[in-house]
């Protein structure tokens, strides 16, 4: 599997992205603190069947930016400036928790750029978590933790060297606070799936429901017993139900 390392200048932000496999495209979206390599366990399948871009957000892994608080807003024209420079004019885009808040957004800003959304682990708004003491517990079940304690502890690492520093981290968490969609949502008019664990402590899942309830046409997939890294806790399932939803619901460029 061949990935090609780029990068995209924007709004004072230099973005490292990647580009791998062929067929329609798809943009992958990660989430607060995590870099592009949190899409992992989905990249080889997706890359079969689509040509998939993924990319650091910025002050995140690879990519850089002047140290200002960025708006989930500029993170979505972000998004749309990798896509530019890919030579993308729309995709497929899947969104996992923040990296959701900036997937709405690009929908709703750039409605032409999408051709449809998966919506992962994430809200319309701000949502309020259920505290926990750390990374494990806010995002595996307790189910998957005591399974897979060696792999959680590595995801763990993962995440926790997301961003470059702790400004950088405050940024995203301050722009996902301020981040809030609900009356724009029904403007979305592409095909949408809301994936949701339903013991997802960072995100409580009747987020997913209302998302569900407010997009037009949206399709609801909820995996019981699954925390908020659903795409991790229930990998194969997740993978197999997004290809099958992408492949129908892909649209050509108008």
């Amino acid at each position: 599997m061949t990935q090609v390392v780029r990068q995209a200048r924007t709004r004072g932000a230099l973005l490292a992205y990647e580009t791998v496999g062929s067929g329609p495209p798809l943009l992958l979206i990660s989430g607060l603190g995590t870099e592009h390599s949190v899409w992992e366990p989905q990249l080889e399948a997706f890359s079969k069947h689509f040509t998939v871009l993924t990319f650091d957000n910025r002050n995140t892994g690879l990519s850089q930016s002047r140290p200002v608080v960025p708006w989930i807003e500029t993170m979505a024209t972000d998004a749309v400036a990798v896509m530019d420079d890919a030579g993308i004019t729309s995709a497929a885009i899947a969104g996992m928790s923040m990296g959701g808040f900036i997937a709405q957004s690009i929908a709703v800003t750039f409605p032409r750029r999408v051709r449809s959304l998966i919506l992962t682990c994430t809200a319309p708004c701000r949502p309020i978590p259920t505290l926990r003491s750390g990374v494990a517990e806010m995002f595996f079940s307790p189910e998957y933790r005591e399974e897979h304690h060696v792999e959680v502890q590595e995801w763990v690492g993962l995440i926790a060297k997301g961003p470059v520093d702790m400004l950088a981290l405050a940024g995203q968490i301050i722009a996902s606070a301020r981040f809030d969609l609900r009356r724009e949502l029904q403007s979305i008019d592409v095909p949408t799936l809301v994936v949701h664990g339903t013991k997802d402590l960072v995100v409580p899942v009747n987020w997913a429901r209302w998302l569900a309830s407010h997009i037009r046409g949206a399709r609801l997939k909820l995996h019981e017993g699954a925390g908020h890294a659903v795409s991790i806790e229930r990998r194969e399932e997740y993978t197999r139900d997004a290809i099958e939803f992408l492949t129908a619901s892909m649209r050509q460029p108008e």
